[in-house]
């Protein structure tokens, strides 16, 4: 089995590479940095724009599976130019892959686009699906539209095309879970603004087991929300957290804190102030079992 990372060099890529590689799987990671060999993984350089005859095209030949984990990191101030560039980064390497399989003898197999649950509006109390939900006018969902719509262009009868809608990546060395882990060690894990804002979450491994899940099913194409059953808000999460660790004060943050805050962190306060409630209905449906599926449990085993 071949396996293919697009900018798979972060925190989700890491848990790829390393499950790929116990399955005795050829990975492949599309990075920035020169071609090298690292531990059996190899890395191939791509500038992630659509190009011809590039060592990189060569690798998706034949491929049984490639995940698009390319983006800028959407946690910076939107301004002008940053806008541009998280727009064009996602847009540019989707029509990349794309274009090259286009090229190729042997198409690959499976291709997973990474996508975002922003795209659902986060002003709607009911949980939201892949079937029954509102979008969102906001500047992330603009983005995930765009990105999504890439990809999905390039769908043929060879190369069976998915996009995972991802909520919150948590895990205990990278995503939110860190940073929210020492506001409530410092007592001040309480809820942020309102606190009613959805929280979909999803732990890392689950990201690694839905990736998985939909390579070995062939029915399974189109649009997935890659989010836990476990619907909660921010207060909700919060309260768990605080409990698993045994905090007793957990001081809020109001909104006007957050947005001050969010200026001087070089961040965007909506990224906390915002959220959706999703459930992964299609994923349920076709029978996947979340390893995590509450948040209670999930946290418990994050904090220990």
């Amino acid at each position: 089995m071949k396996v293919i990372l697009a900018g798979g060099t972060g925190f989700i890529g890491n848990h790829l590479q390393q499950f790929y590689k116990s399955q005795g799987a050829e990975v492949v990671v599309l990075s920035r940095n020169a071609d090298r060999e690292v531990n059996g993984i190899r890395f191939v350089k791509w500038n992630g724009i659509p190009e011809h005859n590039a060592a990189w095209i060569r690798e998706l030949d034949g491929a049984d599976l490639i995940v698009n984990l390319t983006g800028k990191n959407v946690n910076c101030r939107w301004n002008e130019v940053n806008r541009r560039e998280i727009i064009r980064s996602r847009v540019d390497s989707a029509q990349a892959i794309g274009q090259a399989i286009q090229t190729l003898n042997v198409k690959p197999k499976v291709w997973v686009n990474m996508s975002g649950a922003d795209i659902y509006s986060p002003d709607v109390t009911d949980i939201q699906t892949e079937g029954k939900h509102t979008e969102s006018n906001g500047f992330l969902a603009e983005v995930i539209r765009k990105w999504e719509a890439a990809a999905l262009t390039f769908a043929n009868q060879e190369t069976r095309i998915s996009v995972l809608r991802t909520g919150i990546v948590l895990g205990k060395e990278g995503g939110a879970f860190p940073e929210l882990f020492k506001l409530a060690k410092r007592g001040l894990g309480g809820k942020a603004g309102s606190g009613k804002q959805g929280f979909s979450w999803i732990h890392v491994q689950d990201v690694v087991g839905i990736i998985e899940f939909v390579r070995t099913n062939d029915r399974l194409s189109g649009v997935f929300n890659c989010t836990s059953p476990g619907v909660t808000d921010n207060a909700g999460f919060m309260a768990e957290l605080r409990k698993s660790l045994g905090a007793k004060i957990g001081l809020p943050a109001p909104e006007f804190a957050i947005r001050i805050g969010a200026i001087f962190m070089g961040t965007e306060a909506d990224l906390i102030l915002k959220g959706p409630k999703v459930k992964p209905d299609r994923l349920l449906q076709a029978g996947y079992q979340f390893r995590f599926a509450e948040v209670a449990e999930t946290l418990s085993v994050l904090t220990k």
